[in-house]
């Protein structure tokens, strides 16, 4: 009869866990002019499914050759104070990251609106038309955590942002030389090709980035005219799931996901 209590109790445990919706950290895409060179442009950090959350840590990872970290704009979706919540140590920042840590001082969990605005980033714009970084929440430093007043520790959805100067965009690209092509077989177990053409010879780099934007392969290659392909091979990814990967030039990129299943 314990047995069977302790049974339904557990499977009543999961069911409610499940139930949980995530919390999604959405990061602002941002196409600008060459025109917004030297400018000092915003990008935000929102929310949603936040809900009833006691703690939250995170960094935001950028290339600080092409924006420069230049303050914290709207702190006050958490009344967030600079100093307390933020690493702002000239070593990282000038680096190209930031660590965040936040805990409700109350006590209780917090809950915010969906799309809610966490904080915003703001940079200088220092990279030369044709360039773009990501800016991505990951675990470098500061390891991702998301906790709520249960202390549960929370799976997060991440939607990744970037930075790019001359309005190149992310999907499907055709410029003068890159066009991109599907990859084949996605999802994919053993291998999978990632298809592109080039108008003319140039050299191209390959980038796959984890769930939490983290470089886990890259390659490069210099290519002649026409269709080519990237080989990716299960033993290049350290395990199953959604990663993301870009391919670029010296003028244009596309990215795209890829799927590992066993």
């Amino acid at each position: 009869m314990y047995k069977s209590i302790l049974l339904h109790c557990c499977f009543v445990w999961l069911f409610m866990a499940g139930l949980i919706a995530q919390p999604i950290f959405s990061v602002s895409q941002l196409s600008l002019d060459e025109d917004d060179i030297g400018s000092v442009v915003t990008v935000d950090i929102s929310v949603t499914n936040f809900e009833n959350i006691i703690s939250a840590q995170f960094s935001v990872n950028w290339g600080h050759d092409v924006i420069q970290f230049a303050g914290l704009d709207n702190l006050g979706a958490l009344n967030l104070v600079e100093n307390e919540n933020f690493n702002l140590s000239p070593a990282d920042v000038n680096s190209g990251r930031l660590r965040f840590s936040w805990y409700a001082q109350s006590g209780g969990g917090v809950t915010l609106p969906d799309e809610a605005i966490l904080f915003s980033m703001k940079f200088m714009v220092s990279g030369s038309y044709g360039t773009y970084t990501s800016v991505a929440i990951t675990n470098d430093p500061m390891v991702i955590e998301v906790a709520n007043s249960d202390s549960q520790i929370l799976d997060v959805i991440l939607e990744n942002g970037e930075v790019a100067i001359g309005n190149v965009p992310t999907d499907n690209i055709t410029d003068q030389n890159l066009t991109a092509l599907k990859n084949i077989p996605n999802p994919f177990s053993d291998f999978t090709q990632i298809a592109f053409t080039l108008k003319s010879a140039e050299t191209v780099k390959l980038g796959i980035y984890d769930s939490v934007g983290k470089l886990v392969h890259t390659q490069s290659k210099h290519f002649n005219t026409g269709e080519h392909t990237f080989l990716i091979t299960s033993d290049l990814l350290p395990a199953t799931g959604v990663y993301s990967y870009k391919i670029e030039t010296t003028t244009a990129y596309f990215s795209k996901k890829l799927i590992f299943v066993q």
